[in-house]
């Protein structure tokens, strides 16, 4: 057999593209991928516990608290009062895994009572998977209790 240029393109065509579709398929939600998560700040809106909702009434809040932005190699947000980091991976079926929190530490003088700074940091450690519904996106972890929690965020 002949090697020529023609017949390395289709070969290499014939490896990549599946290569390339796989990895695409494992960051898919549905119709939307972790892509669209990507370089956005997303302002925490409600916290979900069973029956029970934690709102924040955005209009009233005078600063951007309880945020998580994802960044192509980090996750990087504000608690109460804190700045935070860590570091994430994002697998197949919209599973979500978020590192050790890193962050300031400044004593927060406002902070919610039913969902402190420290709640949410637990919750964003215990995250184990995304999904992006109507807009906003739900990061779906658990509580300090072990009961299951969705944390809902818009833009």
């Amino acid at each position: 057999m002949v090697v020529t240029v023609k017949n390395l393109l289709a070969v290499s065509l014939l490896v990549c593209i599946p290569a390339v579709m796989t990895y695409a398929n494992s960051r898919v939600a549905g119709n939307v991928t972790f892509g669209e998560v990507l370089d956005n700040l997303w302002n925490l809106a409600e916290v979900k516990n069973g029956s029970a909702v934690i709102s924040i009434d955005r209009a009233n809040v005078k600063r951007d608290i309880y945020t998580v932005k994802f960044q192509k190699d980090r996750l990087i947000g504000s608690g109460a009062a804190n700045a935070f980091f860590a570091a994430y991976t994002a697998g197949e079926n919209q599973a979500l895994s978020i590192g050790r929190i890193g962050s300031s530490r400044v004593a927060p003088l406002h902070e919610m009572k039913n969902f402190t700074e420290r709640d949410y940091f637990l919750c964003l450690q215990k995250v184990d998977r995304w999904d992006l519904r109507d807009g906003k996106l739900e990061l779906h972890t658990y509580d300090k209790d072990g009961a299951r929690v969705i944390l809902v965020f818009y833009q």
